[in-house]
């Protein structure tokens, strides 16, 4: 019911003083009396779970103020939260070891992660190879590639760059069609179809 979601039912109460929150271990909490770092909120908010809080409004009022605290509303346009939203995809979709990196470099904007990635890129020496093409990278740590382990060497093949994720319908069709009904491709499940 969309009157169930207003504002005030979803948002913090002012008065009420939030919970003390364990942080993981390796964040680097803030000093006692002082709300989170943005970066502690935004961990903190990836890593909530349902089962840390005492109920569902608890944790709903949980996940507003981690989410406040991460965001920033009061201090951020839409513009700048959009920015953080999209540029947190953005280091969440690049390989580990590449991730790891580039947030060690704490960029502010997507153009800083966009601009440290392509300083990697150009840095020889580095245990990683890019894949042009299709924007895709693999760790270059003695794992085959996906070519290897259909069967081939991999020697004097092309590789083939392949995205590192992809969705799980994506994945259960492949070149022979939709595998979990035995349908060719290129044929349609829906009732159009019939």
């Amino acid at each position: 019911m969309p009157t169930a979601l207003c504002p005030r039912v979803l948002a913090p109460k002012e008065s009420e003083e939030p919970r003390k929150m364990r942080s993981p271990p390796g964040d680097d909490p803030s000093p006692p009396g002082e709300p989170p770092s943005p970066e502690s909120s935004r961990r903190l908010f990836r890593r909530f779970r349902y089962q840390e809080a005492a109920g569902p409004r608890e944790a709903l009022h949980r996940l507003w103020a981690l989410c406040r605290g991460w965001l920033r509303p009061e201090r951020h346009t839409k513009e700048q939260i959009l920015e953080l939203l999209v540029l947190e995809r953005f280091l969440g979709s690049l390989p580990r070891g590449v991730q790891g990196w580039v947030r060690a470099q704490e960029p502010e904007s997507g153009d800083q992660a966009v601009a440290a990635v392509e300083a990697l890129e150009r840095e020889p020496g580095r245990p990683w190879q890019w894949v042009s093409g299709a924007g895709a990278a693999r760790v270059a740590s003695g794992r085959r590639t996906p070519a290897e382990h259909r069967g081939g060497s991999g020697a004097g093949q092309p590789h083939r760059a392949e995205p590192p994720h992809r969705p799980a319908a994506q994945a259960l069709r492949g070149p022979g069609g939709d595998r979990r009904r035995g349908r060719p491709p290129g044929r349609s499940t829906g009732a159009a179809a019939r």
